[in-house]
């Protein structure tokens, strides 16, 4: 028996669901987000890639020292930011994902 596909999308979702809803640290979503983007051979959809991406390297850009911020404030983040761009993310992910079912995807 097969299994159904599932949407490439799912297990980001539901690892930045668990962290906006408080049921992970920063510190452990960062280490399992890390874990499944860098493991993944999946080829995404551009539009896909670059939601994921641009959270890979927000999780690379957190720190909680004030002169890393201060010396490169476009690129390191503290973690109001992170949890911001992470909310972000999920957003745009949902976006994503609605576009995929109204298409039929």
């Amino acid at each position: 028996m097969s299994r159904p596909m599932t949407n490439p999308s799912d297990r980001y979702k539901k690892l930045l669901d668990s962290y906006i809803d408080g049921r992970l640290s920063t510190e452990e979503f960062c280490r399992q987000y890390d874990e499944a983007f860098l493991a993944d051979d999946t080829m995404f959809e551009p539009a896909l890639y670059d939601i994921l991406n641009d959270l890979f390297v927000d999780t690379d850009a957190l720190t909680s020292n004030p002169a890393l911020i201060a010396e490169r404030p476009t690129f390191y983040v503290n973690e109001k930011e992170f949890r911001e761009r992470a909310e972000l993310a999920a957003a745009r992910l949902d976006r994503w994902r609605d576009g995929k079912k109204a298409s039929g995807e």
